[in-house]
């Protein structure tokens, strides 16, 4: 009696628990709501009944992890222990834990009395940051216990340290903090910047439990491996600024940072030996400084002073103060002095000695004067052309007068005209002269006036033409009309017939009919008439758009007779990209769906792509088809889907059947009317295949009707 009424106890709680968990109900740890710190998950383990556990007593699951990501102390929660509580179906346990799970366990125990079917579960254990994340799976097992059928029977399933996968590794280090560029110290005493931030993660986003080591690449800074600071020295000085990449690792997993080091010039002046600045240079680090040109000191009444060289760094500038100061450093020597004569002396005055120094510094004394050396300045009678000079005198060393000599004026010449004669022809001539009376000489010379000769001139031949005589080629003389060579009389030829070839009028020209004229003389027998242009037969010259990148050209119009331009193209600019929102496609039954991007609406450039989402499936509907026409293919029915509208059977191709030609009778180009030729056209559609041409008027062709 007793045993019937702990089976009948037995099956009233299982029904309670088959009521409770059919359904998988999601049964949340306690430890769930504690809020998730550094190196904590968030792990959700989810037993999966296949074979029910009627009539368990006691279940009991903890969750085993190690802290610092997988790879410390043991720990571990109880994530369920109460009586019933696993039953048929699906049922999840979550917590937040303080490190990575390693493994699991599973208690149970059954009360017997009745033979009940065996356990089989399949445990899953995901991983994640916390409930709001992506979670991971890191372990599947099946489980089952080892017996069909068992009474008053316990166990534990799973183990503290399984197999697990996905498991955490630093994945990555976040964005480096600190100044981006450091000037290198002036005054001797290094600067440090410590730079934060790089933060360790793992590939679920927890913080990882190492902090990352610093580096820097470049040797002339140094780097705290631990803290971060990085330290320049005055040595970190170089010609120009330069870069370093401060970087934070862990593992595999890097961030780095770009930093300038900003360095400093030196700043070199050279001075005189009394302070005055000769120049100021800035020098770079590690090179030299351009001494000025050797600077020369003003002598003095004892002394001269000697460039020798400058006192003061300026060379190979790696060390010391930034501002540096060179002197110019000199020798004094005794004056050594020559003596050249600045000045002779004159029969007046005393002249002047001087005594020179090498180095510029110089004396004068004085050289007494010589007095004048007397000769006598002769007298000269005056001439036609020359004056005369009264008897006087002067000093044959500095020629100044003692006696002065008067001037006699010349007497002149008188003229008197010695006549010429005119050339001619065939003679010479003279022109007019002038010469002195008195002593003959000749003021104006005549001049020779040569022969002028001939001034011949041709009669020109005139060719005899077909109404007046004409004449062979002759020559006179045009000053005294002396014939040279006479002229014969040709007689007149009379008109010689040809015809004056016309041409046909073109698209901006007239043309001319056919004439007559004389071929000796062109006189005009039948005048040509004139045919009128036929003007321009317009036609299109394609352009085409400008498209993002490249210019377009606008239709034009040209002459399809001559080719002559009536419209020029006319350059179109490129547009520019066009960006639209490439939006969102849910997936269909064959093709794959996108996610939202964008593009170029006018080049179909992409600018942001879309991700693909897996398709669906069809629902058939028919595409009617239609019959070919003369010109267009016709199609046969076909199959798509009624969803995608993708093509499940392809409509086949119904050839069109061709043109039913017939001729379009033309008529003939009379003398004042135009004309058509034949053309062709389909007697089924009407379209026409050869269009009708014009036949210009061909113009009356005018014959002479002679005179009786």
């Amino acid at each position: 009696m007793n045993n019937v009424k702990s089976g009948l106890k037995r099956i009233l709680s299982f029904l309670l628990v088959f009521a409770f968990c059919f359904s998988g109900v999601v049964i949340m740890s306690p430890v769930e709501s504690e809020a998730a710190t550094a190196g904590s998950y968030y792990a959700k383990l989810t037993v999966a009944v296949t074979n029910d556990a009627d009539g368990w007593d006691v279940t009991k699951i903890t969750l085993y992890y190690k802290s610092n990501n997988g790879t410390g102390t043991q720990g571990s929660v109880v994530l369920v222990d109460s009586k019933g509580a696993v039953g048929d179906g699906t049922t999840s346990y979550t917590a937040t834990i303080n490190g990575f799970p390693t493994g699991y366990t599973f208690e149970y125990s059954f009360g017997g009395g009745f033979t009940w079917r065996k356990y089989e579960a399949n445990i899953t254990i995901q991983v994640g940051a916390n409930s709001s994340s992506a979670l991971k799976t890191v372990f599947t097992q099946s489980v089952s216990d080892s017996s069909s059928a068992f009474s008053a029977a316990k166990g534990t399933f799973g183990g503290t340290s399984l197999s697990m996968s996905n498991k955490p590794y630093a994945a990555s280090v976040g964005t480096i903090s600190g100044s981006s560029s450091i000037n290198v110290p002036t005054n001797g005493v290094s600067t440090s910047v410590t730079y934060s931030g790089g933060v360790v993660k793992d590939q679920y986003g927890v913080n990882w439990y190492q902090n990352p080591t610093w580096s820097v690449n470049n040797s002339k800074v140094s780097m705290n491996s631990s803290s971060g600071q990085l330290t320049v020295s005055p040595t970190a000085n170089a010609a120009n600024d330069y870069t370093v990449t401060v970087k934070a690792s862990c593992g595999s997993a890097s961030a780095s940072k770009t930093v300038t080091i900003k360095t400093f010039d030196y700043n070199v002046t050279f001075n005189d030996y009394d302070g005055t600045v000769l120049d100021t240079q800035t020098v770079n680090y590690g090179s030299s400084a351009t001494p000025p040109a050797d600077p020369a000191r003003e002598y003095d009444d004892t002394y001269h002073y000697i460039f020798t060289n400058w006192s003061g760094s300026y060379q190979n500038l790696t060390s010391g103060a930034q501002n540096k100061t060179v002197t110019a450093v000199y020798t004094a020597e005794a004056h050594s002095f020559s003596e050249v004569t600045d000045t002779e002396a004159t029969c007046t005055q005393e002249g002047v000695m001087n005594h020179i120094c090498s180095c510029g510094y110089s004396y004068t004394t004085p050289i007494e004067a010589t007095g004048h050396t007397i000769v006598t300045d002769e007298a000269k009678e005056p001439t036609c052309t020359e004056n005369g000079y009264t008897e006087g005198s002067h000093c044959s060393v500095c020629n100044e007068v003692i006696v002065a000599q008067e001037v006699i004026p010349a007497l002149g010449h008188t003229e008197e005209t010695v006549p010429g004669y005119p050339a001619t022809c065939t003679e010479n001539g003279l022109a007019d002269g002038i010469r002195c009376s008195v002593c003959g000489e000749i003021l104006v010379a005549q001049e020779e006036i040569p022969a002028t000769g001939h001034t011949i001139v041709t009669d020109e031949a005139k060719e005899p033409t077909c109404t007046e005589n004409g004449y062979t080629e002759g020559s006179h003389c045009s000053v005294c009309n002396e014939v040279i060579v006479p002229q014969e009389e040709i007689p007149a030829t009379g008109h010689t017939e040809e015809t004056i070839p016309g041409y046909p009028a073109t698209c901006t020209e007239n043309g001319l009919t056919d004439g007559i004229k004389c071929s000796v003389c062109g006189a005009t027998i039948k005048e040509q008439e004139v045919i009128i242009a036929t003007g321009h037969t317009e036609e299109t010259v394609p352009g085409y758009p400008a498209t993002c990148t490249e210019n377009g050209l606008t239709d034009g119009t040209k002459c399809s007779v001559c080719g002559e331009i009536l419209i020029a193209q006319e350059e179109i600019p490129a547009t520019g990209h066009t960006i639209v929102t490439d939006e969102a496609k849910e997936p269909t039954c064959t093709a794959t769906g996108l996610t939202e991007g964008s593009h170029c609406s006018v080049c179909n450039e992409v600018i942001v792509p879309q991700e693909v989402i897996p398709a669906l499936e069809h629902t058939e509907e028919t595409i009617p088809g239609y019959p070919a026409t003369c010109t267009e293919n016709g199609l046969t029915d076909g199959i798509k889907c009624s969803v995608c509208g993708a093509t499940i059977k392809e409509q086949e191709v119904i050839i069109a059947a061709g043109h039913t030609e017939e001729t379009v009778p033309g008529y003939p180009a009379t003398c004042t009317e135009n004309g058509l030729t034949d053309g062709t056209k389909c007697s089924v559609c009407g379209e026409i295949l050869v269009a009708q041409e014009e036949i210009p008027a061909t113009g009356h062709t005018i014959v002479t009707d002679e005179a009786k």
